[in-house]
């Protein structure tokens, strides 16, 4: 079957696709632009980090999940170095089962986290500009469109705020291109379940709902040209755009599930409060996304979404084509900024969308701004491609009068040639001063935000410490935990933790023991315990209902983690042996074991009862599968077992 019979909205060829139809030398391109974009990125020394206290905070977390995986091989479910012990990944900015942690894995997590961001610029210019000709812009229009989004104006803030993760906004292109070509191809329904996958397992709370708001809005669109048949015989059936989101969803859910599952149970029994009021005028909406940030005189928030002024009024002589396509993403646009206004009036529709579930966890909707951003920058595609269309048929028809053929003669090639050449390079001067203006205004300065020296790094075994919070970023490279600690959902901590012990496991008062650590990994405690007489062990860190101790009851003391023990000695003789605290608590796991376990001898642990909606009870690990297998059977661990009690 033909292209055009698979989708009868193939785009239009036209004289410029030839040049940008190619991929590398689009790659190229984005590699040029990017270059513009992110120098201070690109070029300030890796070992430099920014100042911004969330940034030192989201470089404690990812550089713990990076040593949890690389150097103690297991999954990051637990964060000791931080509150005294919280959850780890099922923590909301947690990304450390997203596809692009591999870059600080494989690099460290300082260099790895600026070539995340190169990587995510990239891939948002590649998607929008997939996603633009798939709606018939021409190849000029729809690089500008993934150039003024990629680029945009809030991709700075979260460079300055450290959110790297939050650059994942980049793939929503993706989920959208994916979910449309999704409709006729079963290829493109897995790699939509993969993208939205992608963005689960990616930290942030923000994406995942803003991208549901998308994809109703596209079902919607979808379902509508569907009933009116719009593509003739080969409209689809209206219920097609329902099916094909939920196919797409369920995949993503099993894709993701390792971090579903710890994450709903996160939000749902420790929600996090939001009890300020957000409201933006629509003048403020306009000027976050028209005016650059030299024109603060519109708006003290001017340019904080910026995908340019040429952008919008492209965007707008769309509109005045009376283009369906550029309507439909204008339409979109237009959502989100009425949304984006917040609660500015008591019927405001902001108001209704924050009593929902997951929503109503949200602030500053202003954000929503980044995803009016990408729909605005394609309409600008569609505006600029009818001025191309345009002008082509006015070149035309001159040329048929300066030209006209002579009788039974075929016309000259010399006339469309020129033509072709006019059309494209009219409509990449306008393309060219488009996108050089969102880029220049939105770039990352060299010197500009990496100014602080990174940790060194020091390793003498963990130990909990007072710390500091404004440095959290710190605590991680020399193997100590802050206590002093801010996280968004209220996690318990217990007020029995203490900084600089002499020893982190150590006998309860009254306990006539002495306490020996033989090993340590942030899932995995192992001890050798000399007890006189019945006895109960200390571990300086919180404690949950989920972890267990091979030779004795583990207990909240307190709220640190007890264990109480037999007399006599007790000594361990591998790594699952007497004396061994496996633990995974809170999120993964029932029955606590470490993925490094995967890799040693001895018996095979068992899993606790699995999800009673699974209908399995139990069922056996063998240690030697390799850890993706154990990743996989994370997905069936109990649900009720996530996030930390009160104790």
């Amino acid at each position: 079957m033909s292209a055009a019979m698979d989708d009868p909205r193939t785009p239009t060829k036209r004289f410029g696709d030839r040049f940008l139809e190619v991929l590398w030398i689009r790659v190229v391109l984005w590699l040029t632009v990017s270059a513009a974009f992110l120098p201070g990125v690109l070029l300030d020394n890796p070992n430099l980090i920014a100042s911004y206290h969330d940034e030192h905070n989201v470089i404690m977390h990812e550089e713990v999940a990076r040593r949890t995986m690389a150097e103690f091989h297991e999954v990051p479910a637990w964060n000791p170095y931080f509150c005294g012990g919280i959850v780890g990944l099922s923590n909301a900015p947690d990304a450390s089962m997203a596809p692009d942690f591999l870059f600080r894995l494989f690099f460290g997590t300082n260099l790895g986290r600026r070539l995340t961001i190169l990587f995510f610029v990239i891939l948002g210019m590649e998607g929008t500009f997939r996603y633009a000709r798939k709606h018939d812009a021409s190849v000029i229009a729809s690089a500008l469109a993934g150039i003024a989004f990629a680029t945009s104006g809030h991709f700075m803030s979260l460079l300055i705020w450290g959110w790297v993760f939050m650059f994942n906004y980049n793939v929503v292109p993706w989920v959208a291109l994916a979910f449309e070509k999704g409709l006729r191809s079963r290829t493109w329904r897995y790699l939509g379940s993969f993208f939205l996958g992608w963005l689960v397992l990616g930290g942030g709370t923000y994406v995942i709902p803003y991208t549901g708001i998308m994809l109703f809005m596209l079902v919607l669109f979808e379902t509508i040209r569907a009933i009116r048949k719009e593509d003739g015989e080969q409209s689809l059936p209206w219920h097609r755009p329902l099916v094909t989101l939920v196919k797409i969803g369920t995949g993503a859910l099993l894709f993701a599930a390792v971090r579903v599952l710890p994450l709903v149970n996160l939000l749902s029994s420790h929600s996090r409060p939001v009890d300020q009021v957000d409201k933006d005028s629509p003048m403020a909406v306009l000027a976050m996304l028209a005016f650059s940030r030299a024109d603060k005189a519109w708006h003290n928030s001017a340019g904080e979404f910026y995908v340019g002024m040429w952008v919008v009024l492209l965007a707008l002589v769309g509109l005045l084509f009376a283009d369906k396509k550029a309507a439909k993403f204008a339409l979109v646009a237009l959502v989100f900024a009425t949304f984006a206004c917040g609660e500015i009036a008591p019927f405001a529709p902001y108001v209704y969308l924050h009593k929902l579930p997951v929503y109503s966890q949200l602030r500053f909707p202003s954000r929503m701004l980044v995803v009016a951003g990408l729909f605005v920058a394609l309409a600008g595609a569609r505006g600029l491609t009818r001025l191309e269309d345009a002008l082509t048929q006015l070149a035309r028809a001159a040329a048929a009068r300066l030209f006209p053929p002579k009788a039974e003669e075929s016309p000259s090639p010399f006339p469309p040639l020129v033509i072709g050449f006019v059309t494209t390079a009219a409509a990449a001067v306008v393309a060219f001063h488009a996108a050089s203006d969102a880029v220049s205004s939105n770039a990352i300065a060299e010197k500009s935000i990496y100014t602080m020296e990174a940790p060194q790094e020091h390793h003498d075994g963990f130990k909990q410490a007072r710390g500091n919070r404004w440095d959290a970023h710190i605590w991680s490279f020399i193997d100590r935990g802050s206590l002093h600690c801010f996280e968004e959902h209220k996690l318990f901590t217990s007020p029995y933790v203490s900084g600089d012990l002499a020893q982190e496991e150590y006998p309860a008062e009254g306990s006539h023991a002495t306490v020996e650590r033989l090993s340590w990994s942030p899932h995995r405690i192992q001890l050798r315990v000399k007890a006189e007489e019945d006895a109960t062990i200390l571990v300086n860190q919180n404690h949950s209902p989920y972890w267990k101790s091979d030779v004795g009851t583990v207990v909240s003391n307190g709220g640190l983690i007890g264990v109480k023990v037999r007399k006599g000695n007790t000594s361990s003789r591998s790594a699952t042996g007497i004396g061994t605290l496996p633990w995974v608590p809170s999120s993964v796991w029932g029955r606590s074991w470490s993925p490094h376990d995967l890799h040693s001898g001895g018996h095979a642990p068992k899993f606790s009862r699995f999800s009673a909606f699974f209908g399995v009870k139990q069922a056996l690990l063998n240690r030697r599968k390799p850890l993706s297998f154990a990743l996989f059977f994370a997905f069936f661990s109990r649900p009720s077992s996530l996030g930390l009690p009160a104790s």
